[in-house]
């Protein structure tokens, strides 16, 4: 298993993508619009990026992704709470423990 960080449009895509897997049997999910959750993640589109650096890591297992998970440090709360912390988000994966610590690890 390799966890690669998704910087390209493609690995946006496979990050953005992976959730319609994961949830894809599930009749009580309400699915993004894709276009939307892909500019969420462009610095040049999305205002959040002029305060806050993320970086987005996609879990591949023989060529299949297998989790995601976004880091996030948000300068303006570090600064306010006089902290120093980072967030996580769009962690999804498949139901594997060593997925999930190999994508915290990172």
């Amino acid at each position: 298993m390799e966890i690669i960080e998704a910087k390209s449009k493609r690995d946006i895509k496979d990050f953005v993508d992976f959730q319609f897997y994961i949830y894809r049997n599930d009749p009580y999910w309400v699915p993004p619009l894709k276009f939307e959750r892909i500019q969420f993640f462009n610095p040049n589109k999305n205002p959040f990026y002029k305060h806050a650096d993320i970086a987005l890591f996609i879990a591949k297992k023989d060529g299949k992704s297998v989790g995601t998970i976004a880091a996030i440090v948000n300068h303006n709360h570090n600064k306010f709470y006089n902290d120093k912390v980072g967030f996580f988000g769009c962690f999804e994966l498949i139901e594997n423990y060593e997925v999930a610590k190999r994508l915290f690890d990172k």
